[in-house]
């Protein structure tokens, strides 16, 4: 009996020596995954396929709306601002190698912005962030982007994607130029929704390539709208790398929505390559090709991204070049003017001044 009560006791104390020691595979476990959620609209028309990268295809249809999830792997990001914290995130699960839209959930219209409304209301920033693509995208691809900038860019609010029924490639560049031109009606009534039947403080408005002539327009017209000024939220509006005709935009657009009291930032390069070829079928320079040298109007604040990228970056830098993912976070989450952002570096010209991105970012 003696033994086997010395035999008890070793065994408790080796037990609670166990239990005293920490499990670190469990404390020191990293997210595998950052699950970034969105809203979105749009006016392809639904496929009825039940997997989310086969819902919406690229033929034209009535606007819908919904929510659905991108999947992004952590070690996929390159900026230094795309932090996990305080997200949604998977541990331990085999991720792709790039980002997945994971889910998509349709949502009645009367029932979209009430969602919307009360999802901003439980963020830290309670804008929203729509991002507009360009030509060439599928839905899934635009998901999948709009929730990588807000992810690399440390977006606190609602990130919103606006997708219009693009073809999906590069060699229907002159069906979406007429597709877009058609949607566009529909990102207007868009946005004047956002801002009529959602508690968002703000409407931040992203577009890139093609989606700024959706943009662009559907402002003006906006702009024009009587009592618009009263229920204008609209914050930053960013134009990424557009194809847009230069001089369209100083005579037809710039000045109305600057006199709406809009802050205009236009990201431009000289090494983008989609742009220059858009230069040959129109004959004419488009505003976010730089090789001319960047555009400038007083009133609307131009970056040139030229030195800080390589030539795959190409008409993809605002998602692929840390030090432009590092200037639109200080624009989109800290609302900092070009002045007031590290990033950038003044350049003095006879037409005027505009920014150039830091090749040296981040400094050492």
């Amino acid at each position: 009996m003696r033994l086997v009560w010395f035999g008890a006791l070793a065994l408790l104390h080796l037990l609670s020596a166990c239990a005293a020691i920490p499990n670190d595979s469990a404390t020191e476990a990293a997210p595998s995954e950052v699950l970034i959620e969105f809203f979105f609209a749009t006016d392809r028309l639904h496929t009825g396929s039940p997997d989310p990268a086969d819902a919406f295809g690229s033929e034209r249809g009535s606007v819908s709306y919904g929510r659905g999830v991108v999947a992004i792997p952590v070690e996929r990001a390159r900026s230094q601002f795309a932090d996990y914290t305080g997200r949604n995130v998977n541990y331990g699960m085999r991720t792709a190698s790039t980002a997945v839209l994971r889910s998509l959930t349709g949502t009645p219209e009367e029932n979209f912005f009430a969602d919307l409304s009360h999802n901003t209301r439980t963020k830290p920033d309670k804008s929203v962030l729509v991002y507009i693509h360009g030509y060439g995208r599928r839905f899934a691809t635009s998901a999948r982007n709009a929730a990588l900038v807000a992810y690399e860019v440390g977006y606190q609010g609602t990130p919103v994607v606006y997708s219009w029924p693009s073809k999906g490639s590069a060699a229907h560049y002159v069906a979406d130029s007429t597709t877009v031109e058609w949607s566009t009606p529909h990102l207007r009534d868009f946005i004047r929704e956002l801002a009529q039947r959602t508690d968002a403080t703000a409407i931040h408005l992203v577009a890139h390539s093609m989606g700024n002539r959706a943009l662009l327009k559907a402002l003006s017209e906006l702009v024009r709208e009587p009592g618009q000024q009263e229920t204008w939220k609209i914050g930053e509006i960013v134009l990424l790398a557009p194809d847009v005709d230069r001089a369209i935009f100083e005579r037809d657009y710039a000045p109305q929505l600057l006199s709406a009291g809009a802050r205009l930032t236009l990201y431009v390069s000289s090494m983008d390559i989609p742009l220059m070829a858009s230069k040959q079928v129109h004959t004419y320079p488009r505003l976010g090709d730089a090789r001319d040298g960047p555009f400038v109007l007083a009133g609307v604040e131009t970056i040139d991204a030229t030195a800080a990228l390589s030539i795959v970056e190409s008409h993809s830098y605002y998602r692929e070049n840390p030090a432009v993912m590092a200037d639109l976070h200080y624009l989109l989450s800290e609302r900092r003017g070009a002045r007031d952002r590290p990033t950038l570096e003044r350049i003095d010209t006879r037409a005027g001044s505009y920014w150039r991105v830091r090749a040296d970012w981040p400094p050492e």
